[in-house]
């Protein structure tokens, strides 16, 4: 169906949310029937790299693999067209295709303000970002960070300590626990507002995918 083939394509790194978007207004019968054309079509509308992506896309999303860690985690893939995707992100240009959701029975609360910073804050970064995280919690406020080192965690640590709404936006994929040492916090802010990624479930996070998180941590808010 189309939402697996959204899937698909989001998963080739030859192909971004602009340009699915771009081919999905361009190709007859929309973007997913890339999936279905030979390699000499393909050449009408993709470039050489996303054509040789696409002869071979099971390297790079096995469904049968995917809808069964879903499943597990009790986890979901919305798209740009379903109604739980956030209203607040649909007028950016490079907005997720798409967004896999732990924890899909959580709605983005009405509230949100994002809270993020550096990966090794002194003990003032700490204690400031505390008393925000906790105060603005209190307040009724769901805080987005991104569950990296230092601010983001200590965010997320503070709200889910007052009994708040917490959201986190990983930079790899959501069976990519980044960092590691996150295991635990990543289980519980799951229980709170959820942990959400537009990433393959197994991508890991790196120097590329940081920034398209923070585009999502900051949209949200």
């Amino acid at each position: 169906d189309r939402r697996t083939s959204l899937m698909i394509l989001s998963a080739l790194p030859g192909l971004g949310p602009v340009n699915i978007r771009k081919l999905d207004g361009k190709v007859p019968g929309g973007v997913e029937r890339l999936l279905d054309m030979t390699a000499q079509e393909r050449h009408c509308w993709c470039s050489k790299r996303v054509v040789e992506e696409l002869e071979h896309w099971q390297n790079y999303f096995n469904p049968e693999k995917v809808f069964s860690a879903l499943g597990k985690m009790g986890a979901d893939f919305i798209t740009f067209e379903d109604d739980a995707y956030p209203e607040r992100l649909r007028h950016f240009g490079d907005r997720p295709i798409g967004l896999y959701r732990c924890r899909s029975d959580c709605p983005v609360p009405g509230r949100t303000l994002a809270i993020v910073g550096t990966r090794k804050p002194s003990a003032y970064g700490r204690r400031v970002t505390r008393e925000f995280a906790t105060g603005l919690s209190r307040k009724g406020f769901c805080i987005v960070s991104g569950m990296a080192e230092g601010v983001d965690t200590e965010a997320h640590r503070s709200v889910l300590e007052v009994g708040g709404s917490t959201l986190a936006v990983l930079g790899g994929g959501l069976k990519r626990c980044y960092p590691a040492s996150n295991r635990v916090l990543m289980e519980e802010i799951m229980e709170s507002g959820g942990v959400w990624s537009e990433f393959p479930l197994w991508r890991s996070a790196d120097r590329r995918s940081f920034p398209q998180r923070n585009r999502i941590v900051a949209g949200l808010s």
